[in-house]
């Protein structure tokens, strides 16, 4: 089974490098652009997606309709999805974050969040539900009989911490690390799920090619 990751299209907030977490904003203009120029090369790769699945977030769901052409009613919502909520921070600078939490671009492993937000820990746990459950027996329900599993195909939607922090695990990188791999807005991966396991391999240019070459992806 393919599993394609996309993370939203900018949003203001993302412009003026403002912490959103849960804050529930659409994407901008330019947003809108970088999702349609998406879609032309989701559509030059030939990919298609049998089933998706996106975070409960505007940003999230307003990208993923543009970039596959289907209407939000057909997707699968799910709140394990979510970007890691930062509590108190929300909204503030990325420059103008107090200490400690400040460790969370400085130094990931040192991150503590501020009253009301997760940690790195608990963003984890809920992925690994996530993609646990896609390996499950009761995922079968959304296969279609007529397709090899060779051939189905899902895409999720998420979030900049959410894809480092999926990218973190499918690398196998520790928390120095954590930001090195892109994942720019509008970034697009391709997983492999063979026998319950996750291989990442790799990332789609808005050319349709996909680079393969992760290396350059570590320090």
């Amino acid at each position: 089974m393919k599993v394609y990751i996309l993370r939203h299209a900018q949003t203001d907030m993302n412009k003026a490098k403002l912490i959103q977490g849960r804050l529930d904003i659409p994407i901008n203009e330019e947003g809108v652009a970088q999702a349609e120029n998406r879609r032309d090369s989701v559509i030059k790769s030939g990919l298609s997606f049998d089933v998706i699945f996106t975070s409960p977030l505007e940003r999230a769901i307003q990208t993923t309709e543009i970039v596959s052409g289907v209407n939000r009613s057909e997707f699968i919502i799910d709140e394990r999805l979510a970007e890691l909520c930062f509590g108190e921070i929300e909204g503030l600078n990325y420059r103008s974050l107090p200490f400690p939490q400040s460790n969370f671009f400085d130094s990931p492993k040192d991150y503590i969040p501020a009253k009301g937000g997760e940690t790195f820990e608990e963003l984890e746990s809920r992925l690994t539900s996530f993609f646990t459950d896609l390996t499950s027996d009761d995922f079968n329900k959304f296969k279609y009989s007529a397709k090899d599993d060779n051939d189905f195909s899902i895409l999720i939607t998420s979030h900049g911490t959410v894809m480092h922090s999926i990218l973190k695990k499918l690398l196998e990188l520790d928390y120095d690390d954590f930001w090195t791999p892109p994942a720019s807005n509008c970034s697009l991966f391709e997983v492999q799920l063979s026998n319950q396991e996750y291989k990442l391999i790799g990332a789609y240019d808005l050319d349709g090619n996909l680079e393969a070459d992760m290396h350059k992806w570590t320090k």
